[in-house]
């Protein structure tokens, strides 16, 4: 069997590739059933009945589409990491499958990122996280940067700005647990539950939602 050097590896693919044995990746799928509707869902809500309004308005719909991507982009990246895991030998790894679901996570990272912009436009004067908190919110946005921004990563020599772990992403600057990145995909499925249906968020008080919990994107009233 062919077994690489894990330091050429790591150097000419990704980092830490020759070590990505495992990964516990939560499914949220069944927990909300209405994920690929969210935006059909708001246009029938909108077209019989209240609508948002004003020039906010972009930012909530936002919000919701950005929801419904990046709902579906993680579950597509949780699969794609799943299925190079299974049977994947790290020293002689799957290449193509590697780099398919670094894509796939690239994806899920950016709509995901999105939304938290969409919410902190919605959300003033709230924001999903304050400049050097340290927050899950703080540290995938850092994240999501460093895949934007090449030249941080070009000065360290990196060959990609992002990779995978065991535990979950990690870029030049920043670091995000897979469990992590479930807790903003849960939280941001919530409010797309919310915002699919303009009725029932206007006036919503999330301080008296159990659901949204005390951490985490939150703590806003959504404007009419």
């Amino acid at each position: 069997m062919t077994r690489w050097n894990p330091d050429l590896l790591d150097d000419v693919l990704a980092p830490g590739i020759s070590r990505f044995t495992e990964a516990n990746i939560p499914d949220l799928s069944s927990e909300f059933d209405q994920s690929t509707y969210w935006m059909s869902n708001h246009f029938l809500s909108s077209a019989t009945g209240v609508r948002y309004s004003g020039r906010g308005r972009i930012h909530l719909v936002t919000a919701i589409l950005r929801a419904q991507l990046g709902f579906a982009a993680y579950h597509e990246a949780r699969q794609a990491s799943c299925e190079y895991l299974l049977g994947n030998n790290p020293l002689n790894p799957r290449v193509r499958k590697y780099f398919a679901l670094v894509g796939e996570w690239e994806t899920c990272v950016h709509n995901i990122h999105l939304f938290i912009d969409a919410f902190n436009l919605f959300a003033k004067p709230e924001k999903a996280y304050t400049t050097g908190d340290g927050s899950e919110e703080e540290r995938f946005c850092l994240l999501s940067n460093d895949v934007k921004h090449l030249g941080r990563a070009a000065k360290e020599e990196h060959c990609i700005p992002m990779w995978l772990t065991n535990d979950g992403l990690v870029s030049l600057t920043s670091n995000v647990s897979y469990l992590e990145i479930a807790k903003l995909v849960r939280t941001m499925a919530r409010f797309a539950d919310l915002l699919q249906h303009p009725a029932g968020a206007v006036g919503y008080k999330p301080d008296t939602d159990p659901t949204l919990g005390e951490q985490g994107i939150g703590g806003i009233g959504i404007p009419p």
